[in-house]
């Protein structure tokens, strides 16, 4: 990135670590142009079958509400693997919980997608579910 070490007090990495080629490269550049004592918070999609089944093959594939081709499963990132990946970084005090869009059961999600159509966006939560997706937060520490 084109900006000096230390430079922001705060990244915010949304729907961005699971597109990009080298997430190890990635978070070496977040923490230098990291202040200290800045924060980088971040959310992800994890890497197993029900993010395979949710995120590509439905809502890409079937009910096209996500850009067709646009996730490759592969990038997705197991939460213990961004875990060890940031602390080999430098970051410390990570915190990572799960981000729920959909609901845990089948009447759940068919509520979240329904709320979705008619109004464009979504009722998230935090929960400690990182199954599917995953939301974070980490500190350059002084």
């Amino acid at each position: 990135m084109p900006y000096p070490d230390n430079s922001f007090d705060v990244v915010i990495c949304v729907d961005v670590l699971e597109h990009v080629a080298d997430v190890d490269k990635t978070l070496m550049e977040i923490y230098r142009v990291l202040d200290r004592g800045g924060f980088f918070f971040f959310d992800t999609i994890n890497r197993n079958l029900k993010s395979k089944i949710v995120m590509i093959w439905l809502l890409e594939d079937i009910l096209r509400q996500i850009p067709r081709g646009i996730h490759d499963w592969k990038k997705f990132i197991k939460p213990e693997e961004l875990t060890q990946q940031m602390a080999i970084a430098g970051f410390k005090h990570i915190l990572i919980k799960g981000f729920d869009l959909f609901g845990e059961g089948l009447w759940s999600n068919i509520q979240a997608y329904l709320y979705y159509k008619k109004t464009g966006g979504f009722q998230g939560c935090i929960t400690d579910n990182t199954s599917l997706m995953y939301i974070g937060k980490a500190e350059k520490c002084l």
